[in-house]
């Protein structure tokens, strides 16, 4: 089935909170301030962002706030947006 647009930008706003929570939890690594410096350049809704995003979202170890189904369109909206 095929996600209307608003699914999208509820799939988007899961990763974007999930980066913020990553984020604040993991201060003090390294990958911090590239992800960080990603964030404040590009606007959470541009095209580079959600790009970000969605890599972020796919590389995330154990993530159960998305499910296989979702993984799967994001990582379709990686490629093909």
């Amino acid at each position: 089935s095929k996600l209307s647009p608003v699914d999208d930008e509820s799939l988007i706003n899961v990763c974007v909170n999930l980066h913020k929570v990553t984020m604040n939890v993991k201060s003090s690594e390294d990958t911090d301030t590239k992800l960080d410096v990603c964030w404040q350049r590009a606007d959470e809704f541009s095209q580079k962002g959600i790009m970000q995003c969605i890599q972020f979202c796919m590389q995330m170890p154990g993530n159960n706030e998305l499910s296989i189904q979702e993984r799967a369109h994001l990582l379709k909206l990686g490629v093909h947006g």
